[in-house]
């Protein structure tokens, strides 16, 4: 059985940013601007990641969005908490026109590794489904 041509041409990029957004601790629950200016940083540093001539000619419908939280965290972050970090991450890519939106249709996974001391880093993996 052969494949369509356009199974071929599925949109994939991946971009590594040195930053970690905040988990949801007590530490990090803060004044909505704190918040705002959080997503306007995600916002700059993944409009650099993905270039304009690297975003799709359209923003994906269906994607998969892999968000790796590389730090020098003791244990592995709670769920939730990986989950809450990502949420400026997934707003930038649907501002910079790279998803269509944040809804259930992009699979989102999260994963996390453990890294060197005071050297965190995102690895963002954005691929199209069919």
């Amino acid at each position: 059985m052969s494949l369509p041509l356009r199974a071929l041409n599925f949109y994939r990029w991946e971009a590594t940013v040195p930053y970690c957004a905040p988990m949801n601790t007590s530490a990090w629950r803060r004044h909505w601007s704190h918040a705002n200016r959080e997503r306007k940083q995600w916002q700059q540093l993944l409009a650099f990641a993905f270039p304009s001539f690297a975003r799709p000619s359209s923003p994906l419908t269906y994607a998969r969005v892999t968000v790796t939280r590389v730090s020098c965290a003791s244990k592995h972050p709670d769920p939730d908490n990986l989950a809450y970090s990502s949420k400026p991450i997934l707003d930038a890519l649907v501002s910079l026109r790279i998803l269509a939106d944040d809804g259930p249709e992009i699979e989102r996974v999260w994963r996390w590794e453990r890294g060197p001391r005071r050297k965190p880093l995102t690895r963002i993996f954005v691929e199209e489904l069919a």
